[in-house]
């Protein structure tokens, strides 16, 4: 039954129910008609089904567990109460109200005041039109849960914030401020957050946002308020990347402030000394909780002696970590107008998908109209592309109407509907959310085509703008902010891949590529057998511009096992590939990252996160900007296409810019058949946009004063000359 629940937290279903059943056919064959146990391993059968959308097998499941208990008669209440909690909510599925209601009363009856199941009994009063009585239930669970507005709460997080965003969604259209607990708790409470329960953690968080979001925009547009637009933007901001960006500003806090570590040390056990109490607190008994609550007030209040320490002595860091990280609108919009950029930040609800646009003179967003599955029309365009290398030549010319229709397609959605809205610039940035994470926005169409293989004239929407990509808003603010403190120079990485052990082929063009980068800037190459994992890790963080022209494989299950392949060694052969996990622990505050292999851009999507992915991994590590793909790469295209980006570079040019150049460039330079997507869309960039700046800043003031001195010294002496 043990290895079942395994199965299930890997989401491996099928393979969850043959543990389940094995476990239920053993315990069935004890006497009294089956070991006690064996209601709760039917429940486990049940919640599988349920994962899995079979809600009448699950159903069938849960009945058999109740109906075994109570034939026993002397089965635990709490797995009975369980047992007709999951009943009802397969019930509510169903909208079957008035048998769930029973269920969850039945349950109640059990386990007195239980805040979900009060949950569950609010929800079915307000799909019955009961409003009065839904907010009267939420409000004895939100007590029940051990909440008083204004004291100390040691409870259970996420079922708080939970029960309050549904207060406050039933309660926003008779009160403006419905949403400002709720919201504030979450932001108190993310400081503290605990990792044992991330991903519940985030499914609440996004829905109070979500539904946030929702009310704030509709306000918007009854009363024409801007506040309620920017109130809404700023939400959106809450839900993305979570933890990428807490780790960036812990780790530009940690860099740039001047901490001891000995402080960063005290300041980091005690946060987990929290954490591990709080986790007990959810296990324990009433009486090992009133226990509990004396030591965590006495935790907490040496955290805060701690913070107001920090805010003193440090304040730079205290900022950068600790700070209200709400997002400042006029500071964005500056930094747009300084760059001549505009940004698009699409956010998604649960059935709307809404896009803000913002530039240096507004604020404005549209509710979009989706026609289909959105994340299967990606899909369905990205196999359309990726196919073109390998289909018979017999089919080529279905292919390629089929993607210039959904290409088309997807514009007249995502873009067309904007545009009106779009300022005369020509940079753009976006910020995904959703499938479009995994959608190069560059090749979609702005017109239907009638010749469908001229790929070289196809109206791509990268002819009209320079466009980049980032996780948010306030990681585009942040990284403006800071700057790199490398040694200035160049590094690349070109991996041998003869006799590979993984079965990697050789590439024929990396070593070129990155040879050919290098001598551009006058940068270091290390190739061949020497390009391994250790001379990678200990070399990168020296440099400012990394290009690594090798083999990458995304790992969509689990992104942090995504993986970037070096050379091999006979004793290095078990570590020759780099994961994004690795990169977590990495100091690499390089300007701009070039990650010239397959797919270092997709991998596992998580909501409230993006994609993890090895793109993701050096972001972590502390880089500025990414170049990274977005599906498997043709070496020589790829190799061809980057060479033109760094030509761009080494002109001065903003990264997106140059990025633009390059791909109008290659489908200049290319013939229609070699013109395909599939060959130039893939990279994408995401970050910092500056014009690379390379060289020892050292060196420059040396420059610098060596021209000045000497043209002091000719003045002088020239002034001498004309005394004389």
């Amino acid at each position: 039954d043990k290895i079942g629940l395994s199965y299930q937290s890997l989401q491996l279903f099928a393979e969850a129910r043959l543990r389940h059943e094995a476990a239920a056919e053993l315990l069935s064959q004890f006497s009294n008609g089956g070991h006690p146990h064996l209601s709760v391993v039917y429940n486990h059968l049940g919640n599988t089904y349920v994962k899995e959308g079979a809600f009448d097998k699950a159903l069938n499941q849960y009945r058999l567990g109740l109906n075994f208990s109570l034939r026993r008669k002397n089965i635990n209440p709490v797995v009975e109460a369980t047992l007709e909690n999951n009943i009802g909510l397969c019930m509510m599925e169903k909208k079957r109200w008035a048998a769930a209601e029973e269920y969850f009363i039945a349950a109640l009856k059990k386990k007195k005041n239980h805040p979900a199941y009060l949950k569950n009994l609010a929800l079915v009063a307000f799909h019955r039109r009961d409003s009065l009585r839904a907010q009267n239930l939420i409000q004895q669970a939100i007590s029940a849960n051990g909440f008083q507005k204004g004291q100390p709460f040691y409870g259970d997080k996420i079922k708080l914030i939970e029960l309050l965003g549904l207060q406050a969604k039933w309660g926003a259209k008779t009160s403006e401020s419905a949403y400002e607990l709720p919201l504030a708790l979450a932001d108190s409470f993310q400081v503290q957050q605990q990792t044992a329960f991330r991903k519940q953690w985030k499914t609440v968080l996004l829905q109070l946002y979500k539904d946030a979001v929702w009310y704030f925009y509709q306000q918007w547009q009854a009363s024409a308020d801007r506040r309620y637009l920017e109130k809404a933007f700023q939400i959106t901001e809450k839900g993305r990347s979570f933890s990428l960006r807490q780790a960036l500003r812990s780790t530009n806090a940690k860099s740039f402030s001047g901490i001891p570590d000995s402080l960063l040390q005290s300041e980091e056990q005690l946060y987990l000394q929290i954490q591990n109490l709080e986790i007990q607190y959810l296990n324990a008994n009433a009486s090992s909780q009133e226990i509990l609550d004396q030591r965590l007030f006495q935790l907490h209040q040496k955290q805060r002696r701690l913070v107001r320490r920090l805010e003193q002595s440090y304040p730079a860091y205290h900022k950068l970590k600790y700070a209200d990280e709400a997002l400042e609108l006029p500071a964005l919009q500056a930094q747009l107008a300084e760059n001549q950029q505009m940004l698009l930040s699409y956010y998604q609800l649960d059935s709307t998908l809404l896009a803000f646009i913002i530039h240096k003179d507004g604020l404005s967003a549209i509710p979009l109209t989706i026609n289909g599955d959105l994340q299967q029309q990606i899909s369905d365009l990205r196999k359309q592309i990726q196919l073109y290398t390998q289909i018979d030549a017999t089919q080529i010319d279905s292919l390629n109407r089929a993607f210039s229709q959904q290409s088309h397609q997807l514009y007249q959605q995502l873009l067309e509907p904007l545009q009106s809205k779009f300022p005369p610039l020509q940079r753009l940035v976006i910020l995904p959310d959703g499938p479009l994470h995994f959608l190069p926005f560059e090749l979609l169409l702005t017109q239907s085509v009638s010749q469908i293989s001229r790929f070289k004239q196809h109206p791509y929407f990268l002819r009209q703008y320079a466009i980049s990509y980032e996780h948010s808003t306030s990681l585009l603010l942040q990284q403006a902010r800071t700057s790199t403190t490398a040694g200035g120079k160049l590094l690349a990485f070109a991996p041998d891949f003869s006799e590979n052990s993984f079965g990697l082929a050789n590439l024929r063009y990396n070593v070129a590529e990155a040879d050919a980068v290098a001598a551009l800037f006058k940068g270091r190459l290390i190739k061949g057998k020497q390009a391994t994992r250790t001379q990678f890790l200990q070399n990168a963080p020296l440099y400012d511009l990394i290009l690594l022209a090798t083999h990458a494989e995304a790992n969509p299950r689990s992104g942090e096992y995504s993986w970037m392949a070096f050379s091999e060694t006979p004793d290095t052969i078990n570590g020759s590939l780099l994961y994004a996990k690795d990169l977590y622990g990495l100091r690499l505050p390089a300007q701009m990252v070039v990650l010239s292999a397959c797919e270092t851009g997709i991998g596992e999507f998580e909501k409230g996160e993006g994609v993890l992915s090895l793109s993701r991994g050096f972001f972590y590590a502390g880089a500025k900007s990414i170049v990274n793909t977005l599906w498997s790469v043709d070496d020589a295209r790829n190799s061809a296409l980057i060479q033109l980006f760094f030509q761009e570079l080494k002109q001065g040019k903003p990264k997106d810019v140059a990025m633009q150049q390059a791909k109008l460039s290659f489908l200049t330079q290319h013939p229609n058949d070699e013109a395909h997507p599939v060959f130039w869309a893939g990279p994408v960039l995401t970050g910092q946009l500056a014009p690379l700046k390379m060289g020892s800043s050292k060196r420059y003031i040396w420059w610098g004063f060596f021209l000045f001195s000497s043209l002091f010294l000719f003045l002088y002496f020239f002034r001498k000359r004309i005394s004389l």
